[in-house]
């Protein structure tokens, strides 16, 4: 599991009041999520930790054009740890180390090697959050 240090910029809400956009910054990222439940410890300003799934994420080269996804970072890939189908690279962004799980044909189809810039795409449903004190109570 990835994990981000981040604030709570901004909190939005539909006209039912059961969805909620959270916008966060990330030591200079600024990524958003989707919520259902708000919990009284998710307030603007607050200190949270995002959590994201390897395999919830994608990378891209020479990305051009728009696209759906509303979280886009840069990162450069500092490993690549390869096995028969799937490779675990290893990147480093704004907000520290992350790890992405994809194919070894996407690798080998995008010439990925250390060294390489890409852009990491998150889709906000695909964010958890925590306090930092949720885990020191576990």
């Amino acid at each position: 599991m990835n994990c981000f240090s981040a604030i709570i910029t901004s909190i939005e809400t539909d006209e039912t009041g059961s969805l909620f956009l959270l916008e966060l910054d990330a030591s200079g990222l600024q990524l958003s999520m989707l919520l259902f439940d708000l919990k009284p410890a998710f307030t603007e300003g607050s200190s949270v930790n995002l959590l994201f799934k390897e395999t919830g994420m994608a990378i891209a080269r020479n990305l051009t054009g728009e696209i759906s996804f509303s979280n886009q970072f840069s990162a450069t890939v500092t490993a690549i740890r390869s096995g028969n189908i799937l490779a675990d690279i290893t990147l480093a962004s704004p907000a520290g180390k992350c790890t992405v799980i994809v194919t070894i044909r996407s690798v080998q189809r995008m010439k990925l090697d250390i060294g390489d810039s890409v852009t990491v795409l998150l889709h906000a449903s695909q964010i958890s959050l925590e306090t930092p004190w949720m885990i020191t109570e576990n």
